[in-house]
């Protein structure tokens, strides 16, 4: 679906689809910016992006018990996440933070992360920057 100026928006049959994202990026291994900002991807949504951009060990640990000892494919590329405008709760937030995390972990580097116009409250936020400063030692502000 289009809006007046010609951006592409996620319908519910798309944000169902964000679910299934996990071999997308894989298919996409030169991906470097992505933009889903005004889509409304909600939590499940972005937990399940944040799963394919990085797991914690813990996580990864989990996700290879779960897939029989099959090691979960991460994308290590991009540098560029923006979120922005997505009604994105706390829980999505700390899906956020444990990507952080992952990612870098995986060899990624988030060189631009934007979340803003979400429902995130100073708990998520709080989440958010304890992941960046556990990467980088810096308390870097609300996506910016």
């Amino acid at each position: 679906m289009r809006d007046s100026c010609g951006r592409a928006h996620l319908d519910q049959r798309g944000r169902i689809a964000l679910a299934g994202i996990d071999g997308v990026l894989d298919a996409l291994p030169w991906l470097q910016v992505l933009s889903l900002s005004s889509n409304k991807i909600g939590d499940l949504g972005c937990a399940a992006l944040c799963r394919s951009l990085g797991l914690t060990a813990e996580e990864e640990a989990q996700e290879i018990k779960t897939r029989n000892g099959r090691q979960p494919k991460q994308n290590s590329t991009l540098l560029g996440l923006y979120l922005n405008d997505n009604s994105i709760t706390d829980v999505g937030a700390k899906a956020i933070a444990s990507s952080i995390v992952g990612h870098v972990r995986v060899g990624g580097k988030y060189e631009a992360l934007a979340y803003n116009r979400n429902a995130i409250t100073a708990e998520g936020e709080k989440a958010i920057a304890a992941a960046r400063q556990s990467i980088d030692g810096t308390d870097k502000k609300k996506g910016r």
